[in-house]
């Protein structure tokens, strides 16, 4: 996902999104906590959230942003084709390697923890803009939930190592 710069003068990413064929969010693995265990309750991720671990998580992954999580919505809400791909590219000659160890489980975790209200936002004009989009228009409850339901279909198709599916949905089933 983009990370916008935050002046918010001009700021219209839902139609540069409409126009896509496709979203692809990247995610890097955070190794630790999120990979490590499912936070079976509310009170398990809190404190994770709390932690020094959650406070890194919250710097490295979309789902604690807000331009993440609203340019998701936004994607799925127009019935734009998103890929969620965590993990670590490395090249091994002509070949890249993707390694997903850990993916479908923290995935899973954040899938549980994507609350838009929350979601950080470097410049607060920004943040009251966008929080009163979505508080008028679909609403909180159905962006966490539409967003919460793609990251755990992220987590779903890493845990079974379906690469197919991302190949499919950016045009590419050759891949």
């Amino acid at each position: 996902m983009r990370q916008w710069p935050g002046n918010g003068a001009d700021l219209d990413f839902r139609g540069v999104i409409r126009g896509c064929t496709a979203l692809v969010v990247a995610a890097p693995v955070i190794v630790g906590k999120l990979t490590g265990e499912f936070m079976k309750n509310a009170e398990d991720r809190a404190a994770f959230l709390e932690s020094e671990a959650g406070a890194a998580a919250k710097k490295l992954l979309f789902a604690f942003r807000l331009w993440c999580v609203v340019e998701l919505h936004a994607a799925l809400e127009a019935g734009i084709p998103v890929v969620i791909r965590a993990g670590k590219a490395a090249r091994e000659g002509d070949a890249v390697k993707f390694d997903t160890e850990g993916a479908p489980r923290m995935l899973f975790n954040l899938s549980f923890m994507i609350d838009v209200e929350r979601a950080e936002c470097a410049v607060r004009a920004d943040y009251d803009r966008e929080m009163d989009a979505v508080r008028n228009g679909e609403g909180v409850e159905t962006v966490n939930k539409r967003v919460a339901g793609a990251v755990l279909g992220g987590a779903m198709s890493a845990s079974g190592h379906d690469l197919a599916v991302a190949a499919a949905e950016c045009g590419e089933p050759e891949a």
